[in-house]
């Protein structure tokens, strides 16, 4: 899987998290989850976070609201 760049608020980032635990502890996989570009020292909630994420079509076809926030 090649990795996805996603940028998500402070406020999505909890439940994006919590949805991309439960699709790879349903598939055992590892979807190596790091953040690549952060806050930049604000605690705005509203500031956005890029995380990269190794998630394939199955995650999107399961969470589909997630898909919008793919970086191209």
């Amino acid at each position: 899987m090649d990795p996805l760049s996603m940028r998500l608020s402070l406020t999505l980032a909890p439940d994006f998290v919590e949805d991309l635990t439960a699709w790879a502890n349903a598939g055992g996989i590892d979807p190596h989850l790091s953040i690549i570009g952060g806050l930049g020292g604000t605690t705005d909630k509203g500031s956005p976070i890029l995380y990269e994420v190794h998630a394939n079509e199955s995650f999107f076809d399961q969470f589909p609201e997630w898909r919008i926030y793919i970086e191209q």
